[in-house]
C-alpha cells in the first residue's frame, strides 16, 4: 500500500477543506476496498478532506479513479498507488510459489518413475522393456505367485539380457528383466461357500456380515463384523 497526500483545489487554486474524495476501481464506479489511514487504520471511502483540505489514503497496490466533490466542483483523477517495498515482496512471494510448484510437479514426476502398476505379471512383463532400470513394479494379482499382490524390480536394458547362441541360431532370455522383492500374504477372493472351499493360507474375503480368512489349504474361519 501507498500513502496518498491530496489537496483539492479551486479554480482560484484555492484548498478546500471538506471535499469529498471517491476513490473507485479504474473505469468503473464501484468503490475501492482495502483503504487505511496514516496510522494503518482501516478507513472508509469516501474519504473527507481534513479542516486543511487535505486527502489522505493508503491503498493497496495498482491504478485507481479519484473522483473529488466540493461545492462548485466535481472531477475525476487517475492515480496510481505503488509500494516499491511491497510490490519487491509481493513479486519474491510469486517467485517463491513459482519454485515451490515447480519442485512439486518434479516431485510428482519423480514419483510417477518410482512404481509401475500392473493387474498381471504378464502385463508387467510386456511392459518391462519399456520401465528404467531399478523402477519398482507392482503386480496386483500375480499369476505365478498364486494370484497375490507382488513387487519386483525392473532390471537390466534390454539388450543385455538376452543370451544369444549363433551356432543354434537361437537366443533365449538370459534373466528376468523383473527381479522378485516382496509377495503379499494376502489374497482377496470371493466369499466361500463352506468351511472347506477351495482356498489357499492367507486367502480372504469380505461380505456384509463377515470376514473370512484361510488358515490353512481348503480350511476357513470367519468373524461376524461389527459397528463401533
Amino acid at each position: 500500500m501507498e500513502l496518498k497526500n491530496y489537496f483539492p483545489q479551486n479554480s482560484a487554486g484555492d484548498f478546500l477543506p471538506g471535499a469529498m474524495g471517491y476513490l473507485y476501481l479504474p473505469g468503473t464506479t464501484t468503490l475501492a476496498s482495502g483503504l487505511r489511514d496514516a496510522a494503518g487504520n482501516a478507513l472508509g471511502n469516501p474519504i473527507t478532506a481534513s479542516d486543511k483540505g487535505l486527502l489522505q489514503f493508503a491503498a493497496p497496490n495498482g491504478l485507481y479513479d479519484l473522483r473529488v466533490i466540493a461545492p462548485g466542483r466535481d472531477y475525476v483523477l487517475r492515480i496510481q498507488c505503488n509500494d516499491v517495498t511491497e510490490s519487491m515482496l509481493a513479486a519474491q512471494t510469486a517467485a517463491a510459489n513459482a519454485q515451490a510448484a515447480a519442485q512439486v510437479a518434479e516431485l510428482a514426476a519423480g514419483l510417477a518413475t518410482i512404481t509401475a502398476i500392473y493387474d498381471t505379471y504378464a502385463k508387467a512383463y510386456a511392459d518391462v522393456w519399456t520401465l528404467a532400470e531399478g523402477v519398482l513394479v507392482r503386480v496386483l494379482a500375480d499369476e505365478t505367485r498364486g494370484g497375490r499382490a507382488s513387487w519386483y524390480r525392473a532390471v537390466n536394458p534390454p539388450g543385455a539380457s538376452l543370451s544369444l547362441d549363433f551356432k543354434a541360431g537361437a537366443y533365449a532370455q538370459a534373466q528376468s528383466p523383473l527381479a522378485f522383492v516382496a509377495g503379499v500374504d494376502l489374497r482377496l477372493v470371493a466369499v466361500p461357500a463352506t468351511a472347506t472351499t477351495l482356498g489357499a493360507l492367507g486367502d480372504c474375503a469380505v461380505s456384509a456380515e463377515h470376514f473370512y480368512l484361510a488358515v490353512a489349504s481348503n480350511t476357513w474361519r470367519r468373524v461376524a463384523l461389527s459397528t463401533f
